[in-house]
């Protein structure tokens, strides 16, 4: 994978290597070739390329010819479905849905992706499946993931973490996320230690390889992936489309001629606004949040004036109120994994109904059943519903809906009149998405400052998502790792090792960590615990009876006694043990079978 349209942001010393190697079949995915005999199109003059993955061919002559000529394999998709494509894939999401190019050659199929070299049609495209949500018909595409990408960066240190300069990031940034693979040519090479944690713009869990190059042509451009979000998402009202035909109902053509190229098909905030919001007394909220946070304080604070009828959340923590009004049938409570609520919100700012993840396959979320909301008398109300269930590559993944609210409230650092505006450190966590996932955003800010203060490629949300701006306090800002961030890398398996509590696991590594049937919702991602059992209970068992958050998703128990290594079939192996137990000890305590590995030795201990 490479970045397109080749005006900036492209690797041109790894593609010169990459033209030394004179290896073939490359299958490249990127925006466009550009023009000829030029970066990316060198590979077709050398004819290592053998199939591209592309929204535009342009006016790239070799690219035709050896398409025309069966030379090459081309897939030609919009560019719209392509900005959700790579960051999907990067994230684990096998497919997503999409309204683009419904009822054209795209969804139907049929459109020639290879000739034999006699003009006649050896590979066409296959007709895409067809969902309908909310009266509107979309689309099934399938996420991308390469072996390779090559990303052109401006500054990194020698960990990999590094920056891009000005719109050098647009289609970069999410390239590295969805390979196994990513080299990153950079200009110049850092110490340690030189960016500001808030400041890296791709960190180096995502980063293999990191060399030196030119510094190349830079210039301006608006990131693709942002803008066809803005466009989907229902932000522009005006888009300007150059056509081939257009029928007299607007049907639209502008993307390829029947045996000719194919073109392309382009053409957490403060706390004045919850006073504001307490002021109201506007009833029958519905709440999207993380979480609410600690009893009296913020979002916590319409629980008190019961003007929350429903949350939709990851987490309720220790909020007594929230705790009350949910088993005293007063509030109704929607409880996901935090994983695809990182999904959720940008899905919907980017017009993507829903998607696909392998986050709570076989457990409560996906089969229903769990209370959403109790009667006055204790009984249940409302049961979640069950999840809808399609298998990709051998493994099963839920339907998950993407979410839109009427009202964003955000909390941002500085902001232009225009409402341009940036985060300060951290906060930036879950607030990006938010306005662009919502039909009136209100954005908090500590300073607004006059129009041309920002440069370009700094502003981190531009005026097209925000309605309002008001001036509020400074509030209490602490770091933390943007949680879209964090389960984006545990999804796209570039985190080697999570450490999770439990309620109980069960001998081949089933998990239960979210609920107590009866009880409130805990969190369904919950933190390390580390006890064998609990009271008399033991935590580890034959088979969990406490509803599952993950079937077969551990590898390792370390509680204070001993530590179990689990296999997904054989079961449990004790293979470390405290040094005053014995192995009856941790028999009794335990409430499965479990094996003796022949070198079990003394628990290890870290010094600290």
């Amino acid at each position: 994978m490479v970045r397109g349209f080749e005006l900036c942001g492209i690797p041109e010393s790894l593609i010169r290597a990459l033209l030394k190697t004179r290896v073939k079949d490359l299958t490249v995915v990127s925006s466009n070739l550009g023009v000829d005999n030029f970066r990316l199109s060198l590979l077709l003059g050398t004819k290592q390329i053998t199939r591209i993955v592309c929204s535009y061919v342009g006016e790239n002559a070799l690219c035709e010819h050896q398409y025309l000529a069966g030379e090459l394999e081309l897939e030609i998709t919009p560019r719209g479905p392509r900005a959700e494509h790579i960051p999907a894939g990067g994230a684990s999401v096998p497919a997503f849905y999409t309204p683009t190019a419904y009822a054209t050659l795209v969804q139907e199929g049929g459109a020639p992706s290879r000739y034999l070299k006699e003009d006649n049609i050896a590979i066409l495209s296959q007709p895409r499946k067809v969902r309908e949500f909310h009266g509107q018909h979309y689309l099934l595409e399938h996420a991308i993931m390469a072996d390779f990408a090559l990303v052109k960066g401006w500054k990194a240190d020698p960990a990999g973490n590094f920056i891009f300069r000005a719109s050098a990031r647009n289609f970069n940034t999410p390239l590295c996320k969805a390979a196994r693979t990513s080299v990153v040519e950079v200009e110049e090479v850092v110490d340690v230690g030189s960016f500001a944690p808030e400041d890296i713009q791709v960190p180096d869990v995502y980063v293999d390889r990191v060399i030196r190059g030119g510094g190349g042509n830079m210039r301006k451009e608006l990131s693709v992936d942002v803008s066809f979000a803005m466009i989907r998402g229902g932000h522009i009202h005006l888009t300007f489309l150059g056509a081939i035909q257009v029928s007299k109902y607007g049907h639209l053509a502008n993307w390829m001629t029947p045996g000719k190229k194919v073109r392309g098909m382009g053409g957490v905030m403060d706390l004045v606004l919850i006073r504001a919001l307490l002021k109201t007394r506007v009833k029958d909220l519905t709440v999207v949040s993380s979480n609410l946070g600690v009893d009296n304080f913020r979002l916590s604070l319409l629980l008190g004036t019961k003007q929350i009828t429903r949350i939709v959340c990851s987490y309720v923590g220790e909020n007594a109120p929230c705790e009350h009004q949910y088993l005293a049938g007063e509030l109704e409570l929607e409880i996901t994994p935090r994983g695809p609520r990182a999904e959720h919100i940008p899905s919907g700012g980017a017009g993507v109904p829903a998607f696909y993840t392998p986050t709570a396959y076989a457990t409560l979320v996906q089969e229903g059943g769990a209370p959403s909301r109790y009667l006055e008398e204790g009984n249940i109300a409302i049961l979640s519903q069950p999840r809808k269930v399609r298998e990709f590559h051998g493994q099963h993944y839920l339907l998950e809906h993407a979410i839109m609210a009427d009202f964003a409230l955000v909390k941002g650092w500085k902001a232009d009149p225009a409402g341009n505006f940036i985060f300060r450190a951290s906060a930036r966590n879950f607030n990006m998405p938010l306005c662009k996932a919502t039909r009136t955003s209100v954005v908090e800010v500590e300073e607004v400052v006059d129009v041309g203060s920002f440069a370009p490629e700094d502003i981190q949300v531009p005026d097209v998502y925000v309605d309002r701006v008001i001036r509020g306090g400074e509030g209490n800002m602490r770091k933390e790792l943007s949680v879209d961030v964090s389960f984006a890398m545990i999804r796209g398996g570039h985190i080697h090792l999570t450490f999770l509590g439990a309620i109980q696991v069960s001998k081949y590594g089933h998990l239960a960590n979210w609920m107590t049937p009866g009880k409130k919702h805990q969190d369904q991602s919950g933190g390390p615990h580390g006890a064998l059992h609990q009271g008399q209970e033991p935590k580890i068992l034959e088979k969990c009876t406490m509803p599952l958050t993950g079937k077969r998703c551990v590898d390792r128990i370390i509680t204070e006694k001993a530590v179990f290594h689990v296999h997904k079939k054989r079961g449990l192996t004790l293979i470390e043990l405290w040094d005053s137990l014995m192995v009856e000890d941790i028999q009794r305590s335990t409430g499965s079978t479990t094996a003796f590995s022949p070198n079990l030795r003394p628990m290890q201990q870290i010094a600290a």
